[in-house]
């Protein structure tokens, strides 16, 4: 009875153990087990395809063989943990994979298993590929600014919450909800929005999501301004770089109606809800019309849908590939028409949203109401495909291994490890031995190596049946005819049919064992090599004793001498990490040989060098590791490039940001400029409030002047050459720079009285004369005078090309550190500096040098070694046009266009009001849109009777370069004219030069739009 009872346990633990190794083959994710020595003793097959192996090539083979040398450390320390503390965990890391020959993210949970006293005997690994979501949280996070306006175009209450609660954004619509303005919301906390009976509820949940740093949703019935209703409120954490949580993001939606259809679903839905739910089969009812009445969550995961996007759809037509219809409505037609009440384990294709095709196993069963009629049929499904696809992997891949150890050119003979006898070899191991198939399957390890080599090799063999040892290297191999020759067993334990194994590769070394020997024996005739060689050579013992180093590690090191490091203790003396060191000891001995690993180490007098290291292991004749020789290669230049490379493009990444800021602020400067004109129109007298009107206009072109300067930082402006007053420009300046060089510095100005007006973007210029002012502050780490300099420079006919033209000199004069021969060689070079790292990008004289060259100038230094710096540009004075710009006189001169039709489309509304009224009392006639559509039924309706189209290039739904090329092909000879707050790629310049386009820029003033409105018709 016993033994029966146990018979019972035994079978239903064969079962169970099926179950699950079905469950792990069947897998999407990767799923592997170690044992404590970290060696692999199962891998589902996504779990090797992430390898890039078969799973027989996986397992029995040590961890780390897979895996990045760089990677190891951190990964088995956390292994390790869970072996030591029998404590599962979680993980995510970046890791490079073989299969797809780059670095992915794993998302990794390992959880020990432990043996019938309790002690951790192995740990199961259960890793899924989630680079997507990575890369797709990185996207979202470039694509922040993209969507901000979306977010303000948003029909739902977009807010952001700070650390403390407090509301720090909300959007247009979200304000709207509360009747109020963004203001009187932002600096509140989130409870006070709402009414007392849910206030303190959503202040707990906001403190909720900041404390516990996890999302949280929350449905709430809320009595707002905009009338009742049912809010559904998203709140995600907000992390800062460094992982913590900074505040919370919060979506709140109008969700009454979806709460209504909720309310009259539930009865249906908690009849089914419990067991669709927890049922891990697709469950699903069709109606006789075959249209889907219920679906469970298996079966929307299967589908990759949304029940709401299932229900109600036929289900043959919507989810059943076009090949495999007729035969499944076939099936389904036997059941509604009562043929047949069940149809049991037929299997069935389905097709995701993704186009995807899906083998299911299903059982099916008709449904009837209480009076017997069929109403529908009730289907359970497995999805089976990657068992299928695995069951076909399977066998494809028995077939490529038998191909491959048929034919393979490396001998491989299969050993059994307890016995130590062999099964089977190919025939390549057979032509290596000189035996016969059948005399191979009665022979054993001992019978093919030598004996005074069998303890050595026996130790080996029980090493690779452990998986410590990959390759086990100058065996000595012994033929059938008494021969011997050497070779490198590559081994590791599989599983064939429950019996371990241990598969052997072998490869013929001989000639490399005889000529590591003849090395050896003539090693002072490579002595040259060691000696000239550019890497360091070393050699060292196992427990860091420097043994010999080249020359050119005595010099990477800052030694005196060879005999100097002779002895020296590698891991103290060199390593920044001594641990460092025990790693890499451990690894060469247990694998022979390391490649390409990066290290941190110092020299003898201080500062940090970074090497790449590759080695290998030296053994005498027991297997023993006695030295360890190996190349270092000085990388840190190679680092410190990929440093500055990094640096330069996140000012990259600054200046887009810059740039993005500056085009909103040329709308509101173009209706500033214009409604400021329209005031000196109403004001003609001179008086104060003229005078004030002019301030307006003064202070908003220097405004445009900034925005400009951020454009051209953003790389989105083009250099706009005009008329520039230095004298004013440099006086404009004083303030600002005296902020930013501190209190211990001075700015003293020389500039000539009758200074000449130069041609140039004072933009530019003003970014000239701060990059070199800090440069000057920069070189004066004491304090001291900065002298700003500027006089003309006259030509004349003789001397000059262009007569009554000539020059202005800009100089700045510093009487600091100054500069050394060898620096000056070198100071405009890009990525060129002296500071320290961190300190310095090595572009701002580089761009002072460019900006100079584009204006036509000139730039010269002359400085010595601790007697300052001057630095002296030459500029070309301008032709100076002073007539001035009366909007009245080109209003009144426009009236010569008296009733051309302009339709004129702008989304912002003070700009498109200001321009509608000055060109209407221009004489015009004035038809106005806010976006393209808007644009395009009003010239259908008027059947493009317009004269001209005045159309910003930003439109909220189209580009309206693309619009103003659709209305001229409607209407051959239509006048277009542009206008943008963006230049250079954003606006397309070349696309509007080549289609013979106006171009007016923002901000514009009132009497350039009239101007050239007016003349574009005529262009």
């Amino acid at each position: 009875m016993s033994q029966n009872q146990d018979n019972g346990r035994n079978g239903h633990a064969d079962t169970s153990n099926e179950y699950y190794r079905l469950l792990a083959e069947a897998s999407g994710d990767a799923i592997f087990v170690l044992d404590r020595e970290l060696v692999y003793e199962y891998v589902n097959p996504v779990a090797a395809r992430m390898l890039g192996r078969d799973p027989d090539e996986v397992i029995g083979h040590e961890w780390s063989e897979f895996l990045p040398v760089d990677q190891y450390p951190e990964q088995h320390e956390t292994i390790r943990g869970v072996l030591e503390s029998g404590q599962a965990v979680a993980v995510e890391n970046r890791v490079q994979m073989p299969v797809q020959g780059r670095d992915v993210w794993l998302s990794t949970s390992l959880t020990p298993i432990m043996d019938e006293q309790g002690a951790v005997k192995s740990l199961m690994g259960v890793a899924r590929d989630i680079t997507s979501q990575k890369e797709a949280e990185a996207v979202l996070v470039e694509s922040e600014k993209k969507y901000r306006m979306l977010t303000e175009a948003a029909q739902d209450f977009i807010f952001n919450i700070d650390a403390s609660g407090t509301v720090t954004y909300v959007n247009e619509h979200g304000a709207k909800m509360f009747g109020v303005t963004p203001a009187e919301i932002t600096g509140r906390k989130m409870e006070d929005l709402f009414p007392p009976e849910i206030a303190e509820r959503q202040g707990n949940n906001v403190r909720s999501v900041i404390e516990a740093g996890m999302p949280l949703y929350a449905e709430n019935y809320v009595v707002m301004p905009m009338g009742d209703m049912w809010l559904g409120t998203l709140l995600a954490p907000i992390r800062g770089e460094d992982g913590c949580v900074t505040g919370a993001l919060g979506i709140s939606r109008n969700i009454t109606a979806k709460k209504q259809l909720e309310s009259e679903l539930t009865a249906e839905r908690d009849r089914t809800r419990e067991y669709l739910e927890i049922a891990p089969a697709l469950i699903m009812v069709l109606n006789r019309d075959a249209t889907v009445r219920i679906i469970n969550q298996k079966g929307c995961q299967v589908l990759g849908c949304q029940a709401t996007e299932v229900i109600g759809k036929d289900w043959f037509e919507g989810f059943t590939p076009a090949s495999a219809r007729e035969a499944a409505r076939r099936d389904f037609n036997r059941l509604i028409s009562g043929e047949t009440g069940v149809l049991e384990r037929y299997e069935g294709t389905v097709i995701d949203s993704g186009g995807r095709e899906r083998i299911i196993a299903w059982n099916s069963k008709v449904m009837r109401d209480e009076g017997g009629e069929i109403t529908g049929v009730l289907s359970s499904g497995e999805d089976v495909t990657e068992r299928r696809a695995a069951e076909d992997m399977l066998r494809e891949s028995e077939k490529r291994f038998k191909a491959l150890f048929d034919t393979a050119i490396t001998g491989i003979l299969v050993a059994d490890i307890e016995q130590k006898k062999f099964v089977l070899g190919n025939d390549t191991i057979c032509e290596m031995l000189g035996y016969t198939h059948d005399e191979i399957t009665r022979l054993g390890v001992a019978d093919i190596h030598p004996r005074e080599a069998l303890p050595h090799v026996f130790e080996q063999f029980e090493q690779q049946a452990r998986g410590e040892l990959k390759v086990a290297r100058d065996l000595p191999v012994r033929r059938k005819d008494g021969s011997v020759f050497y070779a490198d067993i590559s081994s590791g334990p599989v599983v064939l049919s429950g019996q371990a194994y241990l598969l052997g590769y072998f490869s013929d070394a001989t000639d490399r064992h005889q000529a590591e020997a003849a090395l050896f024996e003539s090693e002072e005739k490579y002595r040259s090599l060691f000696e000239e060689s550019n890497d360091v050579i070393f050699f060292c013992t196992p427990e860091g004793r420097l043994l010999d180093i080249n020359p050119s590690g005595v010099r990477l090191f800052g030694f005196g001498s060879r005999q100097e490091m002779i002895g020296i203790d590698l891991p103290g003396e060199l390593f920044q990490d001594p641990g460092e060191f025990r790693e890499c000891s451990e690894r060469l001995e247990r694998g022979g040989d390391l490649r390409d690993q990066e290290l941190k180490l110092r020299r003898k007098e201080g500062g940090d060098v970074t090497v790449s290291l590759s080695a290998n292991v030296v053994r005498d004749g027991s297997g023993r590791a006695t030295t360890f020789r190996g190349i270092m290669r000085d990388i840190t230049g190679q680092r410190k490039l990929e440093r500055q490379l990094i640096h330069s493009q996140k000012m990259e990444s600054i200046g887009n940001l810059a740039g993005g800021v500056a085009h909103d602020f040329n709308n509101y400067l173009t209706a500033i400029q214009g409604y400021a004109d329209l005031a000196m129109l109403e004001h003609p007298e001179k008086g104060a409030l003229r005078e004030f009107i002019k301030e307006i206009r003064t202070s908003s072109a220097r405004a445009a002047d900034l925005t400009r300067q951020l454009l051209l930082f953003g790389r989105r402006e083009e250099v706009n050459l005009r008329p520039v007053d230095l004298s004013e420009t440099i006086s404009s300046l004083q303030k600002m720079l005296a902020r930013l060089i501190g209190e211990r510095y001075t700015i003293a100005t020389r500039i000539a009285g009758n200074l000449d007006m130069i041609m140039a973007d004072r933009g530019l210029i003003e970014q000239v004369i701060v990059n070199l002012v800090v440069n000057s502050r920069d070189a004066m780490p004491d304090g001291g005078e900065i002298v700003l300099e500027a006089f003309n420079e006259r030509g004349d006919s003789e001397s000059d090309s262009t007569p009554g033209h000539g020059f202005v000199h800009l100089r700045v004069i510093d009487n600091g550190m100054g500069i050394d021969s060898e620096t000056l060689s070198h100071i405009f070079e890009p990525f060129f500096t002296t500071k320290d790292v961190g300190k310095g990008t090595g572009l701002g004289l580089s761009v002072v040098y460019g900006i100079v060259t584009q204006h036509g100038g000139v730039i010269e230094v002359e400085s010595e070694a601790g007697r300052g710096t001057t630095f002296d540009i030459r500029l070309p004075v301008a032709d100076i046009d002073d007539e001035e710009t009366d909007l009245s006189a080109d209003i009144i001169a426009a009236r010569g266009y008296q009733g051309l039709k302009v339709l004129l489309i702008e989304d912002d509304d003070p700009v498109r009001n200001l321009a509608c009224r000055i060109l209407g009392e221009s004489g015009f006639e004035v038809t106005a849109a806010a976006s393209s559509s808007e644009a395009q039924d009003i010239f259908l309706d008027r059947k493009g009777d317009f004269d001209i189209v005045f159309s910003d290039v930003v439109l909220p739904d189209d580009n309206g370069l693309a619009l103003a090329e659709r209305l001229r092909e409607a209407k051959p000879g239509l006048r277009i004219v542009l206008a943008s707050g963006y230049t250079g790629d954003s606006l397309d310049s070349a696309r509007i030069e080549e289609r013979g386009f106006t171009f007016i820029q923002k901000p514009y003033s009132m009497a350039q739009l009239v101007r050239l409105v007016g003349s574009s018709y005529h262009k």
